[in-house]
């Protein structure tokens, strides 16, 4: 073999092996070692009451009682309140300071008002801050309310009374002053209650025990009548009682009554459930004269929206029609989470024209 013939054998495999070079892959870099994240320093913010509790002792329930609950920032750390969230009748002031350096004192500003309530009182107001603690501070009110005037019952229930029948019940009022009374009665439904002064006597008051006090009160009594004439269904008024105590001048109670009237539904009110969307069910329910009076379903109305309805009424004795069976076709036509509907009957009884079935249910989508 020749020398050129070696050199070009040596150089054709240094050129195959540079071609076989570039045909490889790059090669894979090194894994990069992850950098691992610092988990948040805890807050070194201290937030330190000098009492977590405050009694306003007894009080009476015109008496707003306004007090402080003073704080330090104990850590080494700026103090950062976010909010102060305070439960029914005691509020704190708007914080016009929220930061707080360490070794910097401030306090929370508190109104407790007993307006409307009665007996042994403990309300919470609930600070949010980065104390380093990592939980919210609770602060407590407590104290024991006496009304200045009170009204018993607060909510007077007639009952269920019969439609063109009157019913009687009684409201007393009990003041503290030596000539308290109640200097006027009256309701916002004229039509429906009629309200009277009977008089004003002392009374001795008495504790949770029972047990006399030793202090005399004096106590007013209201008669509260339903009117004959009032309409069928539910009637609900609002009554408005003037005092001579220029502190409770003005009051008010809650009367409620059910008139029945002669026709009655039976269920009185009607529940689909909850029918997948498009699908059509069936429901039945009574119309009946409590008297046996004969009368007539003139007409049965529904407002279709997520549910679309046929009636059907069938006298269930065509000679004597004092009742009634209705059939009922329902079409589930659009998802509703919470259907609250009245099916409205119309009939020729004076007083009922118009008797309403609440309808409920929840309509789903197939699944």
């Amino acid at each position: 073999m020749t020398s050129s013939k070696v050199s070009l054998t040596v150089l054709g495999a240094v050129l195959a092996m540079v071609s076989s070079a570039s045909a490889l892959p790059p090669p894979v870099p090194a894994p990069r070692t992850p950098i691992r994240e610092q988990p948040p320093q805890p807050s070194l913010a201290r937030m330190e009451f000098k009492r977590t509790t405050h009694d306003v002792g007894k009080i009476f329930d015109h008496e707003k009682k306004e007090f402080k609950f003073e704080f330090t920032n104990t850590g080494s750390e700026k103090l950062v309140i976010s909010k102060v969230q305070s439960s029914c009748g005691c509020t704190a002031s708007e914080l016009t300071k929220k930061e707080y350096a360490p070794g910097e004192s401030g306090a929370i500003e508190v109104t407790f008002d007993p307006k409307n309530k009665k007996g042994d009182q403990r309300r919470q107001l609930t600070i949010y801050s980065n104390d380093s603690s990592g939980r919210e501070i609770i602060l407590t009110v407590t104290g024991s309310v006496t009304q200045l005037v009170s009204v018993d019952p607060g909510i007077l229930s007639m009952g269920s009374v019969p439609k063109g029948e009157s019913a009687v019940k009684f409201i007393t009022v009990t003041g503290r002053t030596d000539d308290f009374e109640v200097t006027r009665a009256s309701p916002g439904n004229l039509e429906a209650f009629g309200i009277r002064v009977i008089g004003t006597e002392p009374i001795e008051e008495l504790d949770s025990k029972g047990e006399a006090t030793g202090v005399t009160l004096r106590r007013t009594t209201l008669e509260v009548t339903l009117k004959e004439g009032a309409k069928v269904g539910r009637v609900d008024d609002r009554i408005t009682i003037r005092t001579n105590d220029p502190r409770r001048p003005l009051l008010s109670a809650q009367v409620v009554a059910t008139v029945m009237g002669d026709i009655a539904v039976t269920p009185p009110r009607i529940s689909i459930g909850r029918p997948e969307l498009g699908e059509t069910f069936e429901r039945e329910f009574t119309v009946a004269s409590r008297s046996g009076q004969p009368f007539k379903i003139k007409e049965i109305r529904f407002s279709n929206g997520p549910v679309r309805i046929e009636f059907e009424a069938t006298p269930v004795n065509a000679e004597k029609p004092d009742t009634y069976k209705v059939w009922m076709r329902a079409t589930a036509a659009r998802v509703h989470p919470r259907l609250r509907q009245d099916i409205v009957i119309r009939t020729d009884v004076e007083g009922e024209e118009e008797i309403r079935i609440p309808i409920s249910g929840v309509i789903v989508i197939r699944q």
